[in-house]
């Protein structure tokens, strides 16, 4: 007969490892039953909230099954410490409009093409806005299912909340396409969709408002080193585009002066009109002219105009819109 050996550990050293591994257990069971739904776990990042100072991970997916392009790499990160070994030459770009962190991926399909993604963390949705409109193509295509994105040349550019994204693919071809529409489909069920638009953007009127023209200069605005947190929209007038730009705060006297005298010493001075109930000054330079005028606490102009243009009508609906609209922390 086999002896069987009898334990050296006593019974209660072996109940006490014993009883921790019951919630262990437990705690792993549970983690079971929750099941991931698509190709992102995006349940924490949708109760994420939109905080400048928040950096949240993304994980692309490693394998897009419609349009059947796999990563054939590792999925890359870049800080403001180590971006430009992925786009030295336009990191300070980016740099402007509080970049925080940039998540890189390439997916390999068939024929040796390949879909290149970047999903930039910018530190506010402003700025995502911003950099979206500085690297904005001229020839593009509105995705209406995005409302804040565009196809242009193959690949498509959008930006939601604070994340601007770039889905580039190496060919323009209906395999690339249908690659980068999967993709932008796979982030937009990740990237949670804002409870409601920039509230700037309604600063400026619709009509013969250019689609996705918007945007968001942070600083140095129009050549100064004194203007920043200027809104913008671009508007067809005649043959041209005129861009549209008003700036709120609470030194807005002091900056429109300031304003004021660098057209002054840069420019033409023109003589003013009258728009609605307000004086509008006017300045020539190189055959364009810039409109300004100041209603409260906000800047209002136009840049751009050609020569002989007037769009009163343009500053007027700015001007009206701006009454309607109170100063911020004030009742609406």
């Amino acid at each position: 007969m086999v002896t069987r050996a009898r334990s050296r550990v006593p019974l209660w050293v072996r109940v006490l490892i014993l009883v921790p591994l019951a919630p262990i257990i437990l705690a792993v069971y549970l983690v079971g039953q929750d099941q991931r739904k698509g190709l992102f776990d995006a349940t924490l990042v949708a109760d994420a909230t939109f905080a400048a100072d928040a950096t949240i991970p993304l994980s692309p997916p490693v394998y897009l099954p419609t349009s059947d392009f796999t990563l054939v790499d590792t999925i890359q990160t870049y800080d403001e410490k180590n971006l430009y070994k992925k786009i030295n030459g336009h990191d300070v770009a980016f740099f402007r409009f509080g970049f925080q962190m940039l998540t890189f991926a390439s997916y390999g399909g068939s024929d040796d093409t390949f879909l290149d993604t970047y999903l930039y963390r910018m530190g506010s949705r402003e700025n995502a806005l911003g950099i979206f409109a500085n690297e904005r193509s001229d020839d593009r295509e509105p995705l209406d299912r995005i409302g804040t994105g565009y196809r242009s040349g193959g690949g498509i550019f959008f930006y939601r909340g604070p994340w601007y994204v770039q889905i580039i693919p190496s060919v323009d071809n209906s395999a690339t396409a249908a690659a980068a529409d999967e993709m932008t489909d796979s982030l937009l069920a990740v990237l949670p969709a804002p409870q409601a638009p920039i509230p700037q953007l309604a600063w400026f009127p619709e009509s013969k408002r250019i689609a996705l023209s918007e945007g968001y200069i942070p600083d140095n605005a129009f050549g100064t080193d004194f203007l920043g947190d200027v809104f913008t929209a671009q508007y067809e007038l005649a043959d041209s585009r005129v861009t549209a730009f008003r700036h709120r705060s609470d030194s807005a006297t002091v900056v429109f002066d300031r304003y004021g005298t660098f057209l002054t010493e840069m420019a033409t001075p023109l003589d003013p009109i009258v728009a609605g109930e307000s004086e509008v000054l006017r300045f020539s330079s190189y055959g364009e002219e810039t409109w300004m005028t100041i209603a409260g606490d906000d800047i209002i102009g136009i840049t751009g105009i050609p020569e002989a243009a007037r769009p009163t009508q343009l500053m007027e609906d700015l001007l009206d819109i701006a009454k309607s609209t109170p100063p911020e922390g004030s009742p609406s």
